[in-house]
């Protein structure tokens, strides 16, 4: 039998499949839900940003590359009537130890490193990734907050990071307690998670995936973390019905073992151990000797220096920065400010001269429409930020570059402070940027800086 054949046998298989019995029209169209596809954009792409701040993303190209091709094919492979032309589909690692993966509304996945460590074969990472796509294409995060209360957009992206932070994040919620806000995107019902299952199989099929090692990598998570089943539904009743499933689907020449996924695998292991995800959350919120900012009586701000320090950020890119500016680095970005000008107040890091460099997660292949993006995120926390600019071309990296001007007032001083902002789209689609600030009146004394800032940053081939 050719792969074509195999492929129509597998498509017309699947079809038997998501059309049989109790998920007759629910696993097509998915669960009731009172949110439109655009709004699971917005909640997912809200959500990921929130998340890469919190959570130690793990930034290796070779690593995301081949998670990314995984995603592909199996997105490619899912229903016409589940295609939903909106959806942004991504995958990021998080370097955590853990075993497992979760998804966000709209497209955005996370995998835990300890989960690609842990795979055997490609198929059995790709079998929990093609459950959360499942739960992504059939809308299961929305349509389970539409069973208990209609929430912002915003409202339900903060509670998603909630939950990651009580390590209930993606399709992994606990069915223990009561269902309320905080929680609603998360636990789903046992029928989302069969459907979930259901689709994922599927679609393993349809790409070449052998999907009884779907129900493989269920072992190995449960093995690991043996209240992964029970959180996930029926434990065995649900792994029975995969390998119920997959039975009735014929794949040819499955994908076995690939010299990406050993190389992908070589490369985490041979890192240093990863952290528990209760130590990686706890890394985040912890302001390591920052001091906090007198915000009637801001620090005298030390003039920068003459002599440039390099930093190499995450094996990302390099930047040299005065030697008297201290580095503040959360998981997706890093600051660089003067004493006198950084602290915490309201439980997170501010500063009121300075750079940041960071990423923002991948929401367009567009540079304009992703930098207007970026400043939708930045413009939600700081109600007083107005655009003083067009979007002037620019160069970030060696790179095209959009370069925008925006005025803010400032939470600290309470005076009107000046910020540009500098764009490019690396080729993984994820958006570098750097965010020059300073008080509107000294701008101009700091702007030498901030250009010799901007423009020494290269990235690490």
């Amino acid at each position: 039998m050719s792969r074509g054949q195999s492929a129509r046998v597998a498509s017309a298989a699947l079809l038997v499949l998501l059309w049989r019995g109790a998920l007759i029209a629910q696993t097509v169209a998915g669960p009731p839900n009172a949110y439109t596809p655009q709004d699971d954009v917005e909640i997912g792409l809200y959500a990921a940003a929130l998340v890469e701040r919190r959570l130690p993303v793990l930034h290796d190209e070779a690593v995301s590359r081949y998670l990314t091709s995984v995603v592909r094919r199996l997105v490619a492979a899912l229903p016409s009537e589940l295609q939903h032309p909106e959806f942004h589909y991504s995958v990021q690692v998080i370097d955590v130890r853990e075993v497992n993966a979760h998804a966000l509304p709209g497209g955005p996945i996370f995998v835990d490193r300890g989960l690609i460590e842990s795979a055997r074969t490609p198929g059995e990472l790709a079998g929990v990734i093609a459950h959360e796509i499942g739960h992504i294409a059939l809308r299961h995060g929305t349509a389970q907050a539409t069973r208990v209360t209609e929430f912002t957009a915003a409202a339900l992206a903060r509670a998603l990071l909630a939950a990651f932070d009580e390590g209930r994040a993606g399709g992994i919620g606990s069915e223990k307690g009561p269902v309320d806000g905080a929680t609603a995107l998360l636990q789903f019902a046992p029928e989302d998670e069969r459907q979930a299952d259901a689709l994922g199989v599927l679609v393993m099929a349809r790409a070449g995936y052998d999907p009884h090692d779907m129900a493989g990598m269920l072992r190995t998570i449960s093995r690991a973390d043996r209240t992964w089943l029970i959180d996930h539904g029926e434990s065995e009743r649900r792994h029975e019905a995969i390998v119920r499933e997959a039975a009735s689907l014929r794949v040819e020449n499955p994908v076995r073992d690939t010299p990406a996924f050993e190389r992908a695998r070589t490369r985490l292991r041979g890192m240093a151990p990863a952290p528990t995800m209760a130590a990686a959350l706890r890394n985040g919120l912890r302001r390591d000797a920052t001091p906090s900012l007198d915000l009637k009586r801001p620090g005298r701000i030390e003039p920068a220096s003459a002599r440039f320090t390099t930093y190499a950020e995450r094996n990302l890119f390099r930047v040299r920065v005065p030697s008297n500016w201290r580095e503040l680095a959360d998981s997706n970005a890093v600051v660089f400010a003067p004493r006198g000008a950084y602290g915490h107040t309201g439980g997170q890091t501010v500063f009121t001269h300075g750079v940041e460099i960071g990423l923002a997660p991948r929401n367009s292949d567009d540079l304009r429409r992703a930098t207007d993006a970026l400043i939708d995120l930045l413009a939600s926390d700081s109600p007083n930020l107005r655009r003083l600019s067009d979007d002037d071309r620019s160069s970030l990296a060696n790179q095209p570059a959009i370069r925008v001007v925006v005025s803010n007032v400032s939470e600290v001083t309470g005076q009107e402070e000046r910020m540009e902002i500098v764009t490019t789209l690396l080729r993984d689609g994820r958006l570098l940027y750097a965010l020059v600030v300073a008080p509107r009146d000294h701008f101009d004394q700091y702007e030498p800086t901030f250009r010799r800032v901007v423009s020494s940053i290269a990235i690490i081939e």
